[in-house]
């Protein structure tokens, strides 16, 4: 349809009506105009705020209840075995009753101070005899009865042979004869005089044969109480360890413990706190430091780990047990001329930390580690470019740093060290002095060894002093053990006092070419057992000592 528009004169202006015009156009726009259109999507999310501060901290939850207990601890060694305090009849031995309060004891022995056969005794009063035969049988208490001193105690006359005493004398050994010694407090007593055994002679033992059997031996007193040896044959270059049987070391198991060629020449053992043995050895073949975790007292079978093969390392190695636990190993470096640290983080050591400690010079021969009683690590160790002893003592168990000491600086020495921590707590470093060929001991003034004194224990008339190896004896004084080169003896040192200024020394051994790579442990009984190369029969050797000062047919 057409519309059309008359514009008629009238008396409103032209303005007025372009101005309807317009309004009309506007309303018709509007009118016309389309719905919203879509949103589009949603733009990406700007970044995270900062986060706000914490609240307040919430009570502490309750404790948990307490784990299970943990495994029962390692027993302990056996402790010696007590006096006897009882005797009743028994094979070589006639009771005759006197009455309730005198027995008549009449004893036969062999004539040589030790009885065919042991009599019965009842330690613990409870009734029950055990004869020596039981007690010396496998797993059974160890005693050896020719070391029994003042018996019979409760004896009122005693028959020797043909020496026959009358009521209220024992047989007892003059030194030189058997003899009638009255009881100096009437029955039950003790005779007056010390002594009514014969003197005996030390026990020797071969322990292995070869011409270079027993490089650098080691030993312990196991946690059964039994002497543990590590020793190699390098005749074979094998690594071995003896087992003893007995505290006497009579006999013994032996056992291969790195069946890999051409192992084993240095080594060191300790007893870790699992009650079993850790030994840190060297490789001969690949040129290694190893160590070795046993698997039982007698190591039958052991964890073996390479702790340190770059280059030629592990030739001089000591390791001992430090207060978590764990091992710690100080050895030389060879290659670099180095004192090297070999920190183990498990029982097994089967990840160790490695740290150099001393590379000034070529240092670390003779290396030797104790733990001391500050609870730090303590190593003395030979400076080969100046000749000198050398102590660094760990400023933590990690020893990342130490406090060094050129200990002594006059002349040749410090070779074949050996460290000890004394009654008194502090260090003793025994030691070769090469210029005045002596064996010698630098008495430490404080824990750290930062200085100390001196004392020779022997260095006249012979080349005193390789192959030193020291004990803590029962009675706190150091034994020391070395090499007189000049005959080639086997000497050992009873120490008069805890720091050694003075000692008493003897000739264990004079067999030959004797007396070498040695390693002195003490018993459960008190005495050192020794254990030693004898060149001339070619042969691996082990001492046990009668009595604290080795002196055979000594009597007190």
């Amino acid at each position: 349809m057409l519309t059309k528009f008359y514009m008629y004169a009238s008396p409103i202006s032209a303005r007025l009506i372009s101005t309807l015009i317009l309004g009309m156009l506007i309303a018709t726009a509007v009118a016309c105009s389309g719905s919203q259109g879509v949103a589009g999507p949603t733009g990406a999310q700007g970044p995270t705020g900062e986060t706000g501060p914490a609240g307040p901290r919430g009570f502490p939850g309750e404790i948990g209840p307490a784990g299970p207990a943990g495994p029962q601890g390692f027993p302990g060694p056996q402790g010696e075995v007590g006096p006897m305090v009882d005797i009743v009849g028994g094979p070589g031995f006639t009771v005759t009753e006197i009455s309730d309060a005198i027995r008549e004891v009449s004893v036969d022995f062999a004539g040589n101070g030790s009885a065919d056969t042991a009599s019965h005794s009842d330690h613990n009063h409870d009734g029950v005899y055990v004869t020596a035969a039981e007690l010396e049988a496998p797993g059974g208490q160890l005693v050896n009865w020719t070391n029994l001193f003042n018996v019979p105690f409760n004896a009122d006359s005693d028959i020797l042979g043909s020496l026959s005493c009358a009521s209220g004398q024992v047989a007892q050994w003059t030194g030189s004869a058997w003899a009638c010694a009255t009881m100096s407090g009437g029955s039950g007593s003790t005779p007056s005089a010390s002594g009514d055994l014969a003197p005996r002679a030390n026990t020797v033992t071969t322990l292995a044969t070869g011409f270079e059997a027993g490089e650098r031996t080691s030993a312990i007193i196991g946690a059964d109480g039994l002497p543990f040896i590590v020793y190699s044959n390098l005749d074979i270059r094998a690594i071995y360890v003896a087992h003893c049987n007995e505290i006497s070391c009579k006999s013994f198991t032996t056992t291969r413990l790195d069946p890999d060629p051409a192992t084993g020449s240095y080594s060191s053992v300790a007893l870790g706190t699992d009650g079993l043995p850790i030994i840190s050895y060297y490789d001969l073949d690949k040129q290694d430091l190893k160590v070795a975790h046993c698997d039982n007292v007698a190591c039958t079978s052991s964890t073996r780990t390479t702790i340190d093969s770059a280059g030629f390392v592990g030739y001089h190695n000591s390791i001992a047990i430090m207060p978590d636990g764990f091992a710690a190993i100080a050895y030389e470096d060879r290659t670099n001329g180095d004192l090297k640290y070999a920190r183990c983080r498990s029982l097994l050591c089967t990840s160790p930390v490695i740290s150099t400690l001393d590379s000034t010079n070529a240092v670390g021969q003779y290396a030797s580690l104790a733990l001391g009683v500050d609870g730090l690590p303590i190593i003395s160790y030979h400076d080969v470019t100046n000749s000198d002893l050398m102590v660094a003592h760990c400023s933590n168990v990690d020893c990342t740093s130490a406090v060094f000491t050129r200990l002594v600086a006059t002349g040749a020495v410090g070779q074949y060290t050996d460290i000890l921590i004394g009654s008194t707590g502090l260090p003793l470093i025994f030691y070769f002095d090469a210029t005045d060929t002596a064996a010698k001991v630098a008495i430490c003034d404080n824990m750290k060894c930062d200085s100390a004194g001196s004392a020779t224990l022997a260095g006249t008339g012979g080349t005193f002093g390789r192959w030193s190896s020291a004990a803590l004896g029962k009675d706190g004084l150091p034994i020391v053990v070395f090499e007189d080169q000049s005959p080639n003896d086997l000497i050992v040192a009873h120490c008069s006092d805890a720091t050694c200024t003075t000692a008493t020394t003897i000739t264990a051994d004079s067999t030959g070419v004797t007396g070498q790579k040695l390693s002195v442990i003490v018993g459960i009984d008190g005495n050192p057992l020794i254990v030693f190369n004898s060149f001339d029969t070619q042969s691996l050797k082990v001492m046990h000592c009668s009595n604290e000062f080795c002196a055979p047919f000594f009597k007190r």
